[in-house]
């Protein structure tokens, strides 16, 4: 559908944006190295092509992250065209509320998303195991379904809430202390949780750490299950550096990523 638009914006004599917000087909999205099928493969090489035709047509290409960009210029698109500009977030409606109790002896964890490898749910399962022995205190609310389900639902120290409307999800991220994630870049999900104040467990990638700085408006861990169980430790046992990365995180989110900030870059592109 895209390189449709694009055709028909080009005989017409359009001007074109395209926007992308996906780090797939652009970047490997697996923590491990991409281990895709011959089918899988065939698509993402179909999709690059589509996605380098739409380029070459358009005027200006806008990037939801310098990762998206950096793996755009990769693969040959010219990067004078290419502009960032993050994905916006309503702050009115993300917000931090009331009502959390940072001295509770149970500390909650959040974690957002699709249960696929991609989001790095097989990490997830490895920090629910080391959870169960290390942190007991540690209650982990899963806001997201998909294939992996049934095997974090095994797990006695998770609760799974299954896919939330967006309308309800400021007041589920309210109940958390923290949200992990797991993922090489920062998306949708990490932004509403900024806005909505809560700390940020995140891969320390090279996407993930031009929003996130560690222990300033957030947490960058390792690729490994133990590093996430150590801030995991830390932030249970500091409440004020907790509260200290709750209100950066949502100063960050307001500075940049509000919609009038976003609407606004946009408007300097159109």
């Amino acid at each position: 559908p895209g390189l449709i638009c694009a055709v028909i914006g080009t005989l017409t004599n359009k001007r074109i944006i395209y926007s992308e917000g996906n780090l797939s087909p652009w970047v490997d999205l697996y923590l491990g190295g991409s281990h895709l099928s011959f089918l899988q493969r065939i698509t993402r090489l179909m999709h690059l092509a589509i996605g380098k035709h739409i380029a070459a047509l358009a005027d200006a290409v806008r990037v939801q992250s310098s990762l998206i960009k950096a793996g755009m210029i990769k693969h040959g698109i010219d990067s004078d065209k290419i502009l960032i500009i993050g994905g916006g977030v309503d702050t009115d409606v993300y917000c931090p509320q009331e009502g959390l109790n940072l001295l509770s002896k149970e500390f909650k964890i959040g974690f957002v998303g699709r249960l696929t490898e991609e989001k790095g749910v097989l990490l997830l399962t490895q920090v629910l195991e080391e959870a169960l022995k290390k942190v007991p205190y540690a209650r982990f609310y899963i806001l997201g379904d998909g294939p992996y389900r049934n095997i974090l639902e095994s797990y006695s120290n998770v609760e799974h809430i299954g896919a939330v409307p967006k309308s309800q999800l400021n007041q589920w991220l309210a109940q958390l202390h923290c949200v992990l994630f797991f993922q090489k870049d920062i998306g949708l999900a990490e932004i509403e949780s900024m806005a909505a104040g809560k700390v940020i467990v995140a891969l320390n990638s090279e996407g993930t750490s031009k929003v996130i700085t560690d222990l300033n408006n957030g947490v960058l861990c390792d690729s490994d299950a133990n590093d996430y169980i150590r801030c995991i430790e830390k932030l249970y046992a500091d409440k004020p550096l907790c509260l200290r990365l709750s209100i950066n995180a949502r100063k960050y989110a307001v500075d940049n990523f509000s919609w009038e900030i976003v609407a606004q870059q946009w408007l300097t592109v159109i």
